[in-house]
């Protein structure tokens, strides 16, 4: 019992003590998705732990979450429908490799869009949770501030984002 107890003990510590050493990163940019025929932009807003795993190499846990502000119309029948992004809410798992002021970037997520129709006086919902693949290349401009731009692939989706982020000690 002592030696689970122990190793409880020392897990819960090493646990927190790299949460302790990570950095909080966050950003926030544009994203445009595109799928087909259809457009629409997004405000997109991230959070994150950066942990420094080598000289170079981060992984970064990140939360995501955007609203739609640009919406798009399709053709349907006789009628054109509306369609709009509500809201946007996903997970990134990012591996970033630093080189003097430029980094890359890998990203696994798993993401939901919600997108609103809206015709003739009718308005239909849907929301899917798509796993993704995205890549990118960032600059530092400071120590703290880097600007990135990126193109993801979420279940058929494309999406291509320019962001601002801000790492912070």
């Amino acid at each position: 019992m002592k030696r689970i107890i122990s190793i409880v003990v020392t897990a819960c510590a090493l646990t927190l003590g790299q949460a302790a050493m990570a950095e909080t990163v966050a950003g926030v940019g544009f994203a445009r998705l595109s799928d087909g025929d259809i457009g629409l932009s997004a405000i997109e807003a991230t959070i994150g732990w950066k942990m420094e795993t080598a000289s170079g190499f981060a992984i970064i846990p990140e939360l995501r979450l955007g609203t739609g502000v640009g919406d798009d119309q399709i053709a349907t029948g006789a009628a054109l429908a509306d369609v709009e992004l509500s809201s946007a809410l996903g997970f990134n798992l990012r591996t970033e490799w630093s080189f003097e002021n430029t980094y890359v970037f890998l990203q696994p997520s798993y993401v939901n869009y919600e997108v609103e129709v809206s015709a003739l006086g009718f308005t239909a919902a849907a929301d899917d949770w798509e796993f993704g693949v995205g890549a990118g290349i960032g600059y530092k401009m400071t120590d703290w501030t880097s600007i990135e731009i990126s193109y993801e692939d979420i279940g058929g989706t494309s999406l291509i984002g320019a962001s601002i982020r801000f790492e912070f000690n």
